[in-house]
């Protein structure tokens, strides 16, 4: 399955910081639970659950865009143009 990356969107920059900091919070309390288990394959899961989610925001803090990216990156929906001639214009 392709992501494409174009399509992911964030109004500002620090919509993008809190997406990194929550993220990185989720992942901290996986290696914490990881170590309350004696259980060795629960305590793997949430490590393995604790990786996956740093790679997560690791990779969106790389993500930092420059304010015309983040502008073409919102789902902002462009204004249609009136293309049809008006009655009094000539040709």
């Amino acid at each position: 399955m392709a992501i494409d990356v174009d399509k992911l969107t964030v109004k500002t920059d620090e919509m993008r910081k809190q997406w990194v900091q929550m993220l990185k919070m989720c992942g901290d309390f996986h290696f914490d639970m990881a170590e309350e288990f004696d259980d060795e394959e629960v305590s793997t899961v949430h490590r393995a659950w604790g990786n996956a989610i740093t790679d997560a925001y690791l990779l969106i803090d790389m993500w930092q865009l420059e304010e015309e990216e983040i502008l073409v990156a919102t789902e902002t929906p462009i204004p249609p143009v009136n293309i049809t001639p008006e009655k009094n214009e000539t040709k």
